[in-house]
């Protein structure tokens, strides 16, 4: 279940809502692109678009990633614009009980500031990067997994 947002926490919710408005029509009209033209690309109405662009509406997940192909930038610059999260993250976390206990032991460990958490999570992504190179070499020498 959600966690209740409070009247501060609504208010940078939106107001990160109109900055990625604003963002995308600075993006459309850089472009060069009508309303009509990137709705018609992204799937939906030039009038939500609008509101999007007005910072009025925020875009669900799929529409993020639309929008993201159509204006080729990286997905997770609106996410985190957003202040969001991917559906498909919050998915795979409920599918994997050994990452909910990782997360939960270092949310809620008092020995690790938040630079510290900041580090770690900064070292578990470099250990990914480094996982998947080893996978791409070992691919691309031969090897297969059993």
């Amino acid at each position: 279940m959600a966690k209740r947002m409070t009247g501060r926490e609504k208010a940078a919710y939106w107001q990160r809502v109109a900055d990625t408005g604003d963002f995308l029509r600075d993006l459309r009209i850089k472009q060069g692109s009508t309303l009509a033209e990137v709705s018609e690309n992204v799937g939906v109405s030039v009038n939500f678009l609008s509101e999007i662009e007005r910072g009025l509406k925020a875009p669900s997940d799929n529409l993020i990633v639309e929008l993201a192909k159509y204006y080729q930038i990286d997905i997770n610059e609106l996410y985190q614009r957003l202040g969001k999260i991917p559906e498909s993250v919050t998915d795979e976390l409920e599918k994997s009980p050994q990452f909910q206990k990782l997360l939960l032991e270092i949310n809620s460990n008092p020995k690790l500031s938040k630079k510290r958490k900041q580090e770690l999570y900064e070292e578990i992504y470099d250990t990914y990067l480094s996982f998947i190179e080893e996978m791409e070499s070992e691919k691309m020498d031969g090897v297969t997994e059993e």
